[in-house]
Order: C-alpha cells, then sequence, then structure tokens
C-alpha cells in the first residue's frame, strides 16, 4: 500500500512537471518583448522558428556595424536605456489564430510577430 501511494504520487510529480515545461504562448511572448529590450539577439534567435532566425542574422550584422563606434555603442545603451521602462507583461497582448497560431502585438515595442506551435514549443515566426 505504501509503495503504491509513492508510485503514484512520483507519476504525478513526473506528470505535472512534463506539462508544465510547455512555456505559455503569453510567456514566450513576453520573454520575446524582454529580450527585445536588452537587444538580445541570440535569446530572440532561440525562441523562433529556424526560418524565422536566419532573418536575425541580417539584423546582428547592423547591430555589429553599428556598434563598431563609440557613438553606435552610446546610441544602442540610449535604445535600451528607453526600452526598459516598456512594462512586458502589461504591453504584449496575445491573441488566438486558431489552436496552434497565436498572434501578438505590444504596442510600445512596436513588435507583431505569430507564434505557432513546433513539437509541442511556441515560437517566434512571422
Amino acid at each position: 500500500m505504501k509503495l503504491s501511494y509513492i508510485l503514484s504520487s512520483v507519476l504525478v510529480v513526473v506528470a505535472f512537471s512534463a506539462c508544465s515545461s510547455t512555456e505559455s504562448p503569453e510567456k514566450v511572448a513576453v520573454s520575446m518583448c524582454e529580450l527585445a529590450k536588452k537587444a538580445d539577439i541570440k535569446g530572440m534567435k532561440e525562441l523562433s522558428t529556424v526560418e524565422f532566425a536566419k532573418q536575425f542574422a541580417q539584423i546582428e550584422e547592423l547591430f555589429n556595424a553599428a556598434t563598431a563606434t563609440e557613438e553606435g555603442k552610446a546610441e544602442l545603451a540610449k535604445q535600451i536605456t528607453s526600452m526598459s521602462a516598456i512594462d512586458c507583461k502589461v504591453s504584449t497582448k496575445v491573441t488566438d489564430i486558431d489552436e496552434k497560431t497565436k498572434q501578438v502585438h505590444n504596442g510600445e515595442t512596436a513588435q507583431e510577430f505569430k507564434l505557432t506551435l513546433v513539437e509541442g514549443k511556441w515560437k517566434v515566426t512571422n
């Protein structure tokens, strides 16, 4: 009896952990906003589909070119500072398109993208 109780408890915990490992579309959308605030291109690529992540290569090149000068570094720092006041949890809105696709809009960061369910994970796409 005691062993079956322990096994049942372990199975419930494992099942709960498996279900909670998938982040909600809202959490992924807010994470994308937070990463954009910090200009974390690597992090944004990780949240994206393979196809969408390819677009970040050009953005990365532009960032590298822009930050090659002190003036560019100062401008990036200024942009990051101004974006730090944005509350991503409040300003990010997720609406349903269908069961596997969500529309994301953030009025403060001007981000607009879609999320799609890929192999059980919500990924950013266009």
